[in-house]
């Protein structure tokens, strides 16, 4: 589909700026190009008032996300392959096909950029754990068990 290859290529562009030179006015009014304002602002709110971790497997190197919030805490994937156990990722995401992903999965995406670009104030925004494998693999499994 032409349109979701333009919207993806302008994510990916926007990610890339993220890396780059971090969050600001334009690139949070570009993200707003591609969702709504209100979308934007909620992932951007993630990033510094909730807790957010990211596992990684130690040997595989995969990795998986729990944002632990006031009132609850949801488990995301984000990458090539994207899942949130929350219930707007279920409805929005996966029965409407409102959006792509939910405010979990794109404050992920903005992490994972500004990693990548050492824009990352890791104290203020997330933690990260390296995990065993096995017990990564079981996480996974219990997180399924639990959404299913």
């Amino acid at each position: 589909n032409y349109i979701m290859d333009c919207c993806s290529f302008g994510f990916n562009e926007i990610l890339k700026v993220i890396s780059e030179k971090g969050i600001n006015s334009d690139t949070k009014l570009f993200m707003s190009v591609l969702f709504p304002k209100q979308f934007v602002d909620r992932s951007l709110n993630l990033l510094n008032k909730e807790k957010m971790t990211c596992y990684i497997a130690k040997e595989s190197r995969r990795t998986f996300w729990k944002i632990e919030t006031d009132k609850s805490q949801y488990y995301s994937f984000a990458g090539s392959v994207m899942y949130c156990s929350c219930p707007s990722f279920q409805r929005d995401v996966i029965k409407e096909g409102k959006y792509p992903m939910c405010k979990h999965c794109l404050a992920i995406e903005i992490c994972n950029a500004l990693q990548k670009g050492e824009k990352l104030q890791t104290d203020n925004v997330f933690k990260l754990e390296i995990i065993d494998d096995r017990k990564f693999a079981d996480e996974i499994i219990r997180v399924a068990n639990e959404t299913n």
